[in-house]
């Protein structure tokens, strides 16, 4: 696969997650893959997510509770890397809380599909959305 194309992988990743179409989202997804997501234990969905259903178990665990939207404002392809700079949206379900932050993903693709993804964000603000006091 060339960069365009390893672009188009990352925009349709978005699109299908955006939907909710858990199943598109996996079959884009190697069997082995990685995703790394920092922050502390009360964001459910941060840490080291393993294979096709580590990947599931993440979805499921940030759908669970959040609704995020999240559209890429730059996306850009080198090799088998792609980068996205956006600025998702984020409203946690238990506190009503909306959380917009800056937010950097670095995607490894192989063959097509996605081999490792490396999430770098605000993990400040992420936290302070999970904060039910408002402070």
């Amino acid at each position: 696969m060339n960069e365009t194309d390893n672009v188009e992988t990352v925009r349709r990743l978005y699109q299908l997650t955006n939907d909710g179409n858990l199943p598109a989202v996996l079959s884009l997804l190697a069997d082995d893959v990685e995703l790394f997501l920092y922050g502390s234990q009360r964001v459910p969905w941060a840490g080291h997510w393993r294979g096709r259903l580590g990947a599931e178990r993440f979805l499921i665990a940030m759908g669970g509770v959040a609704e995020v939207r999240d559209h890429p404002d730059i996306i850009v392809g080198s090799g088998d890397s792609v980068i996205a700079v956006h600025r998702p949206v984020v409203r946690i379900r238990s506190t009503g809380r909306d959380g917009s932050f800056n937010c950097v993903h670095v995607w490894t693709l192989r063959s097509g599909l996605v081999v490792r993804m490396r999430e770098y964000a605000d993990t400040a603000a992420w936290e302070a959305a999970f904060d039910a006091s408002g402070a």
